[in-house]
């Protein structure tokens, strides 16, 4: 998931994962540019850590990370895909 958009499902999403049993192995990759985030609010950012913490709790294998300056758009996840394949496939 790039750019994943957590707080826009709220409670309800959270809920949903945390109760999700996860065929293994299930393997997991999440990224969000810091330049996405809005007047400097990290609870964006919290939000797809907690995420990813209840889906490492069932079960997956998660990474989830911050890329430094990078924008909610094509041409920033497009340089990222090295990154997510080799996670995805290694």
């Amino acid at each position: 998931a790039l750019s994943p958009c957590f707080w826009a499902g709220g409670k309800q999403l959270h809920n949903l994962l945390s109760k999700s049993e996860l065929s293994t192995p299930t393997r997991v990759y999440m990224d969000f540019g810091s330049g996405e985030v809005r007047n400097n609010d990290r609870k964006e950012l919290a939000e797809i850590f907690k995420g990813s913490a209840e889906l490492t709790g069932a079960g997956a294998d998660v990474t989830a990370q911050v890329v430094p300056g990078a924008l909610h758009n094509e041409a920033a996840w497009e340089k990222r895909i090295p990154v997510f394949m080799n996670y995805l496939l290694g």
